[in-house]
């Protein structure tokens, strides 16, 4: 999801959007864009036709199938639910990407000009390399 900026460019990319045709003042609106996978329009229509009968969605069915029809309602019901699942997604995403700090229980020790130690391995390895094994 953080491909996506917002909801609506989801939207847009699934091809949920509808087409606008328009000059100065006048906007006339068209069928859907239809410009993203067949297959994630197809997925989210068969959704929204159980979600139609859910009360969340009902009442906007109900109110665009009276002026516009069952099929429009059915896709603006499909578009709602992909922009509810953006927004679930992404604000679990940021409750996973960044969650709170934990309490240290050894906190870093500050030595040296860039405020680390420098690794046991390292010294250990500086340690062993010796004249007559440099030689062999």
């Amino acid at each position: 999801m953080s491909r996506f900026a917002s909801a609506r460019k989801l939207a847009s990319w699934a091809g949920l959007t509808p087409t606008v045709r328009g000059s100065d003042r006048v906007a006339h609106y068209g069928h859907i864009s239809k410009q993203g996978p067949a297959h994630l329009r197809w997925v989210l229509c068969e959704a929204a036709q159980t979600a139609k009968r859910s009360p969340e969605f009902a009442g906007t069915f109900q109110a665009i199938a009276g002026r516009r029809g069952k099929k429009i309602a059915t896709t603006a019901v499909a578009r709602k639910l992909l922009t509810r699942s953006w927004h679930l997604l992404t604000d679990a995403g940021l409750a996973c990407r960044n969650p709170p700090p934990r309490p240290r229980r050894n906190p870093p020790q500050v030595t040296g000009r860039r405020g680390r130690q420098p690794r046991a391995s390292s010294q250990v390895t500086l340690s062993r390399l010796t004249p007559a094994r440099i030689t062999e």
